[in-house]
């Protein structure tokens, strides 16, 4: 059996049924080569339990370091099928996931990160890094978003005020009138609404 060439062929996210179509074969058949896949590193799974399970395959070997949505699953309550393939070929922290996150504009993932922000470790790096891809303001706003709806760590003054006086913000996709007094406080709107969070 040529996995590199099987791995090749279902190249991408697949899931049970759509690798038994691809393949022409039964699922316990689909499920035996999904476990030599995965022990020679062409695959990696996402979801499970109530969520359906999503195969990541890929012809080339797949680092085990973890990317920004292993990060943002493991901690918020919904799950997402990540809409491309991210991982970290060194050590990849809570801070990097948030700012990464930030800057792909999605609403869903913007409402599940506000969760990690009660893991963050270093304000300063989380600062430094939103600073470097400009969405400090965003940050910001996200930041204070998830201390109304969840349980957070509270950021340092010194490094809030830095956020809160920057100029880097980026425009979201779409646009709330929810949360009008952070909105104006971080002269930035919301990118979902408050009904959102429930």
């Amino acid at each position: 059996m040529d996995l590199e060439k099987i791995a090749k062929e279902l190249e991408g996210m697949q899931t049970l049924e759509t690798i038994s179509d691809m393949l022409k074969l039964k699922k316990t058949t689909c499920l035996n080569i999904i476990s030599k896949l995965k022990k020679r590193g062409y695959l990696r799974r996402t979801g499970g339990g109530k969520q359906k399970r999503i195969y990541i395959i890929s012809p080339r070997v797949l680092s085990h370091g973890k990317g920004m949505f292993d990060i943002l699953n493991r901690y918020s309550k919904e799950k997402i099928i990540p809409p491309f393939i991210h991982v970290a070929h060194s050590r990849y922290s809570i801070e990097e996931a948030i700012v990464d996150l930030v800057v792909l504009n999605d609403i869903r993932i913007n409402i599940n990160l506000l969760r990690l922000f009660n893991h963050v470790k270093d304000w300063n790096k989380l600062y430094l890094l939103s600073k470097i891809k400009r969405v400090c303001r965003n940050v910001g706003l996200l930041y204070d978003i998830a201390r109304q709806a969840t349980k957070t760590k509270t950021m340092p003054n010194n490094i809030y005020s830095r956020f809160l006086k920057s100029k880097f913000a980026l425009k979201y996709k779409s646009e709330s009138t929810s949360f009008k007094e952070l909105s104006k406080k971080w002269r930035l709107k919301a990118p979902f609404n408050r009904k959102d969070l429930d």
